[in-house]
């Protein structure tokens, strides 16, 4: 995932769909993650100003992507 737009917020991008989702949570939980980092997120999906973002609680690394 990456840094998103604003503070505290990233951004995972589903690799099979391509889809980009916005995740907000403890920032000590994903901000080491943030640098292109390949990881699964066990969180719950809700609407922030109409967009789907999801609101991560537990964060698994996989591998760093190429």
């Amino acid at each position: 995932h990456n840094k998103g737009s604003a503070a505290d917020q990233y951004t995972i991008k589903d690799e099979k769909s391509g889809k980009e989702t916005t995740v907000t949570g403890d920032a000590k939980l994903l901000a080491a993650h943030a640098n292109n980092h390949n990881v699964t997120i066990t969180g719950t999906m809700t609407k922030e100003k109409d967009k789907d973002v999801l609101k991560a609680t537990d964060l698994k690394m996989n591998s760093v992507c190429k």
